[in-house]
């Protein structure tokens, strides 16, 4: 797999080259495979928010996890990191596609920057465990540009 530079605000990272790039109102951007034979995208997408300053990392992963219980059918925490000192917090998590009961597998990771949220998630089917190194490799490439510290590398 090869990689380029991507260059978002104030952050930067490496994508697959061969990943189609978008971006919209609802997220900042998202990288892409080809749609696999279950008709997933295989991807990871960032989206950033506003958030309150007094908001830990945790506290966001916690209510991301309340939301995800409520909407995903048999929602089902598979690991979580807590790498709150280095600036973020990580969790693995699978739920079931009702209409075909094809497990899809998402992997999130949170970057907190004074009142700005980056959440990162990367979504596969339980069926492409070789996404997952892709995954880690764009999220271990991600860096904040600006000199405001905030404890990402």
């Amino acid at each position: 797999m090869n990689y380029i530079p991507f260059k978002g605000p104030g952050f930067t990272l490496q994508r697959p080259e061969t990943w189609t790039a978008t971006a919209s109102l609802d997220y900042q951007t998202m990288f892409a495979d080809d749609m696999n034979e279950w008709g997933v995208r295989p991807n990871l997408l960032l989206a950033i928010r506003p958030l309150n300053e007094d908001a830990s990392l945790v506290d966001v992963m916690d209510n991301a996890r309340q939301v995800a219980q409520k909407e995903l059918p048999q929602y089902e925490i598979l690991s979580e990191v807590d790498q709150s000192a280095h600036g973020w917090v990580q969790r693995q998590y699978g739920w079931v596609r009702k209409e075909d009961d094809l497990g899809i597998i998402q992997l999130q990771r949170f970057y907190k920057f004074g009142n700005l949220i980056f959440v990162f998630t990367a979504t596969r089917t339980e069926h492409e465990p070789e996404y997952d190194e892709i995954f880690h490799h764009i999220l271990d490439s991600f860096s904040f540009n600006s000199t405001r510290s905030n404890g990402a590398h």
